[in-house]
């Protein structure tokens, strides 16, 4: 891991916490590391925004899912894992045609991802 940047650094610690399900922790450590990085464009910054969305769909905090994956989605649209966990949690808020929109862009990108076929007959 030398070599590594404070910010990479963070983040591997970070995804060290999700692996061990130690989800509220990494939450915080994904924080720490977004914090720390500078250009909010790069691929770390836009990576560790990803993963605390996937941490916190893990707890069900669904509008922070959102949050962190709409700003994901802003930069990379057809980043797969963010348009998947944001569709999950508008499900899970009850907010369904924003849950299928997303499902159905993900469907567009990739028919046979499982989960995006199963949620959209839900």
């Amino acid at each position: 891991m030398s070599g590594m940047s404070r910010e990479q650094l963070l983040k591997e610690e970070a995804n060290a916490m999700f692996k061990a399900a130690r989800f509220e922790e990494a939450i915080g450590a994904y924080g720490r590391a977004i914090d720390a990085i500078k250009d909010k464009t790069s691929a770390l910054y836009l990576t560790c925004l990803n993963n605390r969305a996937a941490c916190n769909q893990q707890l069900s905090n669904f509008h922070a899912v959102i949050e962190d994956t709409s700003v994901v989605l802003e930069h990379e649209p057809k980043n797969v894992k963010a348009l998947i966990r944001r569709g999950l949690a508008f499900e899970g808020l009850e907010k369904y045609r924003s849950a299928l929109a997303d499902i159905r862009e993900v469907l567009a990108i990739d028919p046979r991802i499982d989960i995006a076929n199963k949620a959209q007959h839900r």
